[in-house]
């Protein structure tokens, strides 16, 4: 019997050391998944700030584009306003030249009129004020390239402001030609007057 209870107390030595080895190696591999988990962990959370790191960077990239985009774009349309209101500024200068020249045909009417001893006051006074209108458009004209000038430096210009700094010189320069069509129309009157009573 003393042989049994020793070898049931060397027994109970041994299992009681085998469960601490095992618990020991249960801890050891507890301990070695949970550092391996904290290394994922750590890797996972790197990638992520990189990732974050490398979306930031795109997104700053893609607003420096669109703003040169957008720079481009708007030096475009600085180009085409500038050519559209080039030539509407040489049209109207076309006109202006045009009205000149025919004030110079009216006031040789007017002097040939005049040395065939026809009365020729009235299209004298309108003569005057048709001279007066075309000054006016020539002034409104000089007027509309500086504001076209003056609109070009600005940024936030919509098209109705161009259409409008136009609208004055295209209407003295309306008002001019019908200060001279006035003007052929009182000298055709004369012209008729001097007929009728001949």
């Amino acid at each position: 019997m003393k042989k049994l209870s020793i070898i049931a107390l060397f027994a109970i030595l041994l299992s009681s050391t085998l469960v601490f080895a095992d618990t020991t190696a249960t801890t050891t591999r507890l301990e070695q998944r949970q550092s391996k988990l904290e290394e994922r962990q750590a890797e996972r959370k790197e990638k992520l700030d990189e990732q974050k790191t490398k979306q930031d960077e795109k997104k700053l990239e893609n607003e420096k584009k669109q703003a040169e985009r957008k720079i481009k774009l708007e030096e475009k349309r600085k180009e085409r306003i500038a050519k559209l209101t080039g030539s509407i500024i040489e049209k109207l200068s076309e006109s202006i030249t045009r009205l000149e020249a025919f004030e110079v045909k009216v006031i040789e009417k007017v002097t040939r009129f005049e040395e065939r001893k026809i009365d020729v006051t009235e299209s004298k006074k309108l003569l005057e004020t048709a001279k007066t209108k075309l000054a006016d458009a020539k002034a409104d004209l000089a007027s509309a390239k500086t504001d076209i000038e003056t609109l070009m430096i600005s940024t936030t210009v919509s098209k109705d402001d161009y259409k409008n700094i136009f609208e004055a010189s295209k209407l003295s320069i309306k008002e001019a030609k019908d200060a001279y069509t006035a003007v052929i129309v009182s000298l055709k009157a004369s012209v008729k007057k001097v007929n009728n009573t001949n």
